[in-house]
């Protein structure tokens, strides 16, 4: 008893002394932020809800997957949002060393090439970088400085892929491995359970919208009623007032798809690499990536953050945004801290603890995360692991193999051919050699005789 006792006084004293002695931050030195765009018009061509339809084009004149006077709005929130934690001055979370005025040596912005996730980051940028705020300042003809354009708004760089070659932020639908396991989750057992557990309320939900797609389609109705919802433009009654069952439904739908199981090692690996080496080579301040509810989805699947926080693979609200913190720690070293904001609006920052990627805390060494997405999130040749011989994303790295190939031929062949004459010539001069030693072996052998 007395043992028990002791042992227990020791493990006390011990963490009260490691927790007093740990590392602590001394500020952010770098922000990498993930968001999804803001509000869109319904982005599947050729769908409406039968018994409520919306003719977004007559409405907005806008076509399919465009994003809205909303969702620009929902965005520069987003942006404001963002600013307050890591921009402005009076924040303690400020970025170390960063300007509260765009800088091209501290910030870069990097966008798949979609209109609505382009016109998101601009949006973003409006609240990041806010009027009159500008600091792009001209002498006009009586030599006096004014902004360059109307209430100082401030113009700055968007970066961009185009869709078929975007392995960094849609890796995930251009990898033929992980597009295997996705449609193989259509007919697995936990599918099947889905629409069994829950067929009496779809069916009354098919019945209430009046769809008759099918269950292959109901993600499309999923997505028509949270954008008529969104605009205040839904007018069946059941459906409103079972919102959050449909919701919560809709959640447990995503969940099968946006799991470590089907993105595993390749689906977000491009993404991943190049935000551990934008940590190690600190060449920006802030760096923001404008993409897809996808996108958060298998990131956060991909860091196996989905293993221990089930919600991060269902829906995310418009203007969802995952930051990556690179602390500088008390001891010299610095590690990463992963924040989520659930919607354009979300202030909270929530810390997400990489608990299946080894890290103890919310604040992770930058070695134990490098070291854990080694092991799980990263794999060393992404076109290979995709199985993407055929796909336009790896177009170039395959022919860059053939081209070495055909080069250390044409290298090798004359290399090749000069050893041959070479040895050629030694196993000559050898066997003369051999024949003369035999010759006077033999001569030296008969006059011993």
């Amino acid at each position: 008893m007395q043992k028990q006792t002791l042992l227990l006084a020791l493990s006390f004293i011990l963490s009260l002394f490691t927790s007093v002695f740990a590392a602590t931050s001394k500020g952010i030195v770098q922000v990498q932020v993930i968001s999804r765009h803001c509000d869109r018009t319904p982005w599947v061509k050729g769908y409406d809800i039968p018994k409520d339809p919306i003719n977004w084009y007559s409405y907005l004149g806008l076509s399919e997957g465009q994003l809205t006077g909303l969702g620009q709005r929902q965005c520069f929130q987003m942006g404001e949002i963002i600013r307050n934690k890591y921009i402005v001055d009076s924040s303690s979370s400020k970025i170390i060393g960063i300007d509260t005025h765009y800088n091209q040596t501290h910030y870069y912005f990097r966008s798949t090439d979609v209109d609505r996730t382009l016109m998101s980051i601009w949006s973003a940028s409006m609240g990041l970088f806010p009027h009159n705020g500008a600091k792009a300042l001209d002498p006009n003809q009586n030599g006096i400085n004014s902004f360059s354009l109307p209430n100082g708004t401030q113009a700055l760089p968007i970066h961009t892929v185009s869709e078929v070659k975007d392995s960094l932020l849609l890796g995930f639908q251009l990898c033929n491995t992980v597009i295997r396991r996705y449609e193989n989750v259509k007919t697995s057992i936990p599918y099947v359970n889905f629409f069994t557990k829950n067929r009496d309320f779809i069916d009354r939900l098919y019945a209430e919208t009046g769809w008759t797609n099918g269950d292959d389609s109901i993600g499309v109705l999923f997505d028509l009623l949270t954008v008529q919802i969104s605009h205040q433009l839904l007018s069946i009654q059941w459906v409103l007032e079972n919102w959050n069952q449909i919701d919560s439904m809709r959640n447990d739908y995503l969940i099968l798809f946006y799991n470590y199981k089907v993105c595993g090692k390749e689906g977000m690996s491009v993404l991943i690499q190049t935000l551990i080496e934008n940590m190690q080579s600190l060449q920006k301040k802030y760096i923001h990536y404008s993409a897809h509810d996808t996108t958060l989805q298998f990131l956060a699947a991909g860091l196996m953050l989905t293993e221990d926080y089930p919600y991060l693979g269902g829906q995310p609200p418009y203007g969802t945004n995952m930051a990556f913190e690179l602390h500088q720690m008390s001891d010299g070293s610095k590690s990463i801290r992963v924040v989520y904001n659930h919607g354009f609006n979300d202030t909270s920052f929530t810390p997400l603890v990489l608990k299946s990627l080894g890290c103890a805390d919310e604040f992770c060494p930058l070695n134990s995360f490098i070291s854990g997405t080694n092991s799980n999130s990263i794999t060393k040749d992404w076109c290979l692991a995709c199985d993407n011989s055929d796909n336009t994303v790896c177009a170039d790295e395959f022919l860059k193999q053939k081209d070495s190939l055909g080069v250390a031929f044409v290298i090798s062949t004359p290399i090749l051919a000069f050893t041959n004459v070479v040895t050629l010539l030694i196993a000559i001069v050898a066997c003369v050699k051999l024949r003369y030693f035999q010759k006077n072996y033999e001569e030296t052998e008969y006059l011993r005789q």
